[in-house]
């Protein structure tokens, strides 16, 4: 019989129940052979504050899909399988309340704990038995390192029982997004390009259609297709007889997800419109989104003024709040506590993409948003 494992590992808002998940990395073993790899950054649609563990901020998230997009992609590829995680105990229960939130319903099984197995960190275990792991407190890449280390240390998992997951059968996967969207493609290697193939094998029943979509979603992750990826997308499309107006009709559909993830704070910034122009040429759709992001704001004497999250100078030493609220007052600007329509001019934050309570407020009612570095430039 086919051993059949889901070794997962997540990034988090923090450790508490009230936590989300900001990251998900999957990678399926049949018989110790990796088949799939899966990830996705998650957003969470709350404030993050502990970028400097994980280092993922708002700019990352702003696009990202919610749980509730690809809860039904997850539960896809966990149902049926043995889950594996180092320190399982958390990563299951961080997944089981993201899932509790949407009342879908999940029996995790009993899984197998590397960590408890190994009595060791990952990187300590890693090191023991020669796994390379470069990206650590990555998703993907501890899920990858983990997924070794099960076969490496030789752990027995003759009392495990599979997870089960509510999910519809025969959906396409979703939109996702990765690190690598941020990061510059000219330094990735060719271990970037993504296993399409493998991810078609993944929902059953799916249409040509879906099909195509499930290879698109998964090699756009990055927002960016190399030469290998085009080819490997045409070669499928080809064997799955799909035409010219077919596959256009799907990049459209892919484009418009991404603006609508982009538009739904009401914010486009320029980092945004770059990657929809981006995603345009790569698609060979044409679409016209501008930036409605503020850029050219000033800061003027009297104006009220709301902090938001912590704060950091361009040299990455922290700022207090009570410094930068006598910044503002030598400036001339007045310190508020809260944002209202009236009571508030401008809200700063470490990233213009900010989820906090305040900056969302500040959206809603077309109070401008401006960052730290900024506020402190104009300062």
């Amino acid at each position: 019989m086919t051993k059949r494992h889901a070794v997962f590992d997540v990034e988090t808002t923090g450790f508490g129940y009230k936590d989300s998940i900001l990251e998900i990395g999957i990678v399926l073993l049949d018989d110790d052979e990796i088949v799939l790899e899966w990830e996705t950054l998650i957003n969470p649609n709350r404030d993050i504050s502990n970028s400097e563990i994980h280092g993922i901020n708002p700019s990352h998230l702003s696009t990202a899909p919610y749980f509730s997009d690809v809860a039904n992609d997850i539960a896809s590829l966990l149902s049926d399988r043995i889950l594996v995680a180092h320190n399982l105990p958390f990563d299951q229960r961080m997944l089981t309340n993201e899932y509790s939130k949407l009342e879908i319903g999940i029996d995790p099984g009993r899984g197998i704990c590397t960590y408890n197995a190994t009595k060791m960190k990952l990187e300590v275990a890693c090191k023991k038995y020669g796994i390379k792991n470069e990206d650590s407190h990555r998703a993907l890449a501890d899920a990858r390192a983990t997924a070794i280390l099960l076969s490496r240390a030789e752990i027995n998992a003759n009392s495990a029982v599979p997870a089960k997951i509510q999910h519809s059968v025969g959906k396409p996967f979703s939109r996702t997004i990765s690190r690598s969207a941020f990061e510059n493609h000219e330094l990735k290697k060719a271990s970037r390009i993504r296993r399409i193939m493998h991810s078609l094998d993944v929902p059953s029943g799916n249409s040509a259609q879906m099909s195509y979509m499930d290879a698109l979603t998964s090699a756009l992750s990055d927002l960016h297709l190399d030469v290998i990826e085009k080819e490997s997308l045409g070669e499928w499309a080809q064997y799955l007889g799909l035409n010219s107006i077919q596959i256009r009709e799907m990049h459209e559909r892919y484009l418009n997800e991404f603006v609508a993830a982009a538009k739904r704070d009401g914010l486009v910034t320029k980092e945004e419109q770059s990657q929809i122009d981006s995603l345009s040429q790569i698609l060979g759709v044409e679409i016209q989104v501008e930036a409605n992001g503020i850029t050219d704001f000033k800061l003027a004497n009297g104006l009220r003024i709301c902090f938001t999250g912590s704060a950091r100078n361009a040299d990455g030493v922290d700022i207090s709040r009570e410094d930068l609220e006598g910044i503002a007052k030598k400036r001339g600007l007045i310190p508020v506590d809260s944002v209202t329509k009236k009571g508030c001019d401008v809200v700063v934050a470490a990233d213009i993409n900010s989820m906090s309570t305040k900056a969302r407020k500040a959206k809603e009612w077309g109070i401008p948003v401006i960052s730290v570095n900024d506020f402190l430039k104009e300062s």
